[in-house]
């Protein structure tokens, strides 16, 4: 959408809300069906994700305008601005978490999905996890963005990592392994041409 087209052969997106996420919503106070606890965890799980405070919402207008554009309503307005370009090919990964196997959700994926290999979630997620789960229908997440909103050009597949994990935060050296999945990434990327 910026004419830079010509420059880029390919853009792969891990985890990223193409869509927005009820997170950023209620860090907003756009969502109002929620209760307090709930929406104070949630809202502490991003801006604590961002490394920011409730004050720095409230106060910082390039913090607002960021959480905006992570919203459901501020990704749409952005996806209408900002249009894909033809000559680019356009690849996503989601997450999943929460001992979520993502059945269904994650089938559609160009690579099998593993609904064996299950992801604790981080525990400063938990909320948000939770808080998306709890919504009909359940909205399967990396504890931050829903599978639905990480969809975008050629969906490849579902990684079993929370948000954190997906970048190699993680508490334990076991698990999903970040840099194994990228060495993979940037092979297949290569093979391709691209």
């Amino acid at each position: 959408g910026l004419g830079l087209g010509a420059n880029v052969a390919s853009i792969t997106t891990i985890a990223t809300p193409h869509r927005g996420t009820r997170v950023a919503d209620v860090a907003l106070g756009l969502e109002n069906a929620v209760p307090g606890f709930i929406a104070d965890g949630v809202t502490s799980s991003l801006l604590g994700f961002l490394q920011r405070t409730v004050y720095d919402r409230d106060t910082d207008s390039s913090l607002r305008s960021q959480l905006y554009y992570l919203s459901v309503r501020g990704a749409a307005e952005f996806n209408a601005q900002h249009m894909n370009d033809p000559g680019v090919v356009y690849e996503s990964y989601a997450g999943r978490s929460n001992l979520k196997a993502g059945v269904n959700v994650c089938d559609d994926g160009k690579f099998a999905n593993e609904p064996l290999n299950l992801d604790p979630v981080t525990p400063v997620l938990s909320a948000s996890a939770t808080f998306l789960e709890a919504h009909i229908p359940i909205e399967i997440n990396d504890g931050l963005i829903p599978v639905e909103s990480a969809k975008w050009g050629t969906f490849l597949g579902c990684i079993p990592a929370d948000h954190f994990k997906e970048v190699g935060h993680k508490l334990l050296p076991i698990g999903f392994d970040h840099l194994a999945f990228y060495r993979k990434l940037v092979a297949r990327l290569r093979s391709n041409g691209l």
